[in-house]
């Protein structure tokens, strides 16, 4: 039987049955291709795991679309294939691969596009926490030598052993691998790509249409979507003003400075204008003394302390209480003449898709803030933002990103508000309830979608948030022909 390129077909890797998509040469990545030995090793991405690997020509078996449920009748059908000797992951990954990629129907073009877009993500990832973990260093290195010469002197930091001197995680605490059973597991079943007695190089296959190791790996989400750490993705601005003013503490503050101190995060401090304080209530009525105060101390706030509240999250609104106004700007429709009943527009300047994505992500996290901090017209500007851009008067709605940003920002924040028991008051209420039926209003009638897109980060959302399943699971249990908008 002819095999097309695109097409979807079975292969035996490492004595298990998995279903692969055929690549034509023109669309995998060069270096890849350059691996191959033998004329009749065909390059295709394993479904599932979603990862570049060569299959042999002879050793391919039909994949029939027909069969509804394939892993139980290759189960059945090969004792040697029994589930039950399998890990629970590789049990997953080849039920994605059968019951959800198989099923999708797509061609080659589609699933590198899906690797790309992948690693994008990871390699915006990576930077974003190599451009974090330099700055602790800096800071951290900067204290080590401070300490140094109060103790002996002058001496330099560098006679200090390695040993002793503390390594600090980008998320605020000593370096250690997060969950490092997982990570071992994950790097043992990732570093394998054969098909029968082919062995791929290990080398990092880095081309034109690939930006990182592709053929180890292809579904990994930059950071983990439900610690919501707040990185500004804002306008340029103010890219400079988010900058240079999350630091350590100077050792002299400007006349019109004011130092924050925080409860929480290796970033304790944060120097701010004197001018911001009035703008939020949050910092004023925990600043008696008077507009002269060059510091306020939340670190025994109970409201700092029961939300969590870091550096970082200040640096999310930051924007809003030195200009105003946060995220994409408004503009009035001038051929309305009811100046009371004018629909509320963006500047075609903000809606660009990249713009729009990074809109929604910077918005999400200062809604968390606004929330923290208990800024009620900040959350209700934030919200009206957030609904128009998702709104059907654009060309285009949210992308499977950023309603993935969004539903793991307010499952952050809801599963923060019942493990620290935060009293809310009425409107907070209202604000919580209206963004969070909203949010997932857009996961339900998006399932699918985010399904084809990120079906690893939905999964993990779901173990964070049983709620939210268990709504998404009724709504389409009730609505069988539901959750495929786009």
């Amino acid at each position: 039987m002819d095999k097309a390129i695109g097409s979807t077909w079975v292969a035996i890797i490492e004595g298990k049955r998995w279903p692969v998509v055929l690549c034509g040469e023109d669309v995998t990545p060069k270096k890849f291709v350059a691996l191959r030995t033998d004329p009749q090793h065909l390059p295709a991405i394993q479904l599932g795991r979603r990862r570049y690997l060569f299959v042999h020509d002879k050793m391919l078996e039909e994949y029939d679309h027909n069969k509804t449920n394939y892993t139980s009748s290759l189960w059945a059908s090969h004792g040697n294939e029994d589930p039950r000797g399998d890990g629970e992951d590789l049990r997953e990954e080849r039920q994605i691969a059968f019951g959800t990629d198989a099923c999708k129907f797509q061609d080659d073009k589609y699933w590198v596009n899906f690797l790309v877009e992948q690693s994008k993500l990871r390699k915006l990832g990576r930077g974003q926490q190599r451009s974090s973990s330099n700055s602790l260093k800096r800071r951290a290195s900067v204290t080590t030598e401070h300490l140094a010469v109060e103790e002996e002197g002058h001496r330099s930091q560098s006679s200090i052993p390695e040993s002793k001197r503390r390594r600090v995680h980008a998320h605020g605490s000593s370096h250690r691998p997060s969950t490092p059973a997982r990570t071992s597991r994950e790097h043992q079943r990732r570093q394998h790509s054969v098909t029968g007695a082919i062995q791929l190089s290990g080398n990092e296959v880095e081309g034109e249409t690939v930006l990182e190791n592709e053929i180890v790996a292809a579904t990994n989400f930059p950071g983990n979507p439900h610690r919501v750490t707040q990185s500004v993705e804002t306008s340029t601005r103010l890219a400079k003003n988010s900058r240079s003013t999350l630091s350590l503490p100077p050792a002299r503050l400007g006349p019109d400075q004011c130092e924050l101190i925080l409860p929480h995060g290796e970033d304790k401090y944060l120097v701010i204008n004197k001018d911001i304080i009035p703008k939020c209530s949050y910092l004023s009525t925990r600043n008696p003394s008077s507009s002269s105060s060059s510091k306020i101390d939340l670190t025994h706030d109970q409201r700092a302390n029961d939300v969590q509240l870091v550096a970082t999250d200040f640096s999310a609104v930051l924007q809003f209480y030195q200009t105003g106004d946060i995220g994409p700007r408004f503009i009035i429709n001038n051929n309305n003449n009811n100046n009371n009943n004018k629909p509320l527009q963006f500047s075609p300047l903000d809606l660009s898709p990249d713009q729009k994505a990074a809109h929604v992500e910077s918005l999400a996290k200062a809604y968390v803030t606004a929330v923290k901090i208990q800024d009620e017209n900040l959350q209700h500007l934030i919200l009206q933002k957030l609904q128009l851009l998702g709104s059907s008067s654009f060309s285009s709605s949210f992308s499977s990103l950023s309603i993935l940003i969004l539903a793991s920002c307010f499952s952050h924040l809801a599963a923060l508000k019942t493990t620290a028991h935060i009293e809310k008051d009425a409107t907070e209420n209202d604000n919580d309830d209206e963004i969070s039926l909203w949010v997932l209003d857009l996961v339900k009638n998006h399932y699918w979608l985010l399904v084809r897109n990120h079906i690893d980060e939905l999964q993990t959302l779901f173990e964070h948030n049983h709620s939210m399943r268990r709504a998404v699971y009724d709504f389409l249990r009730g609505n069988p022909l539901g959750g495929r908008e786009g």
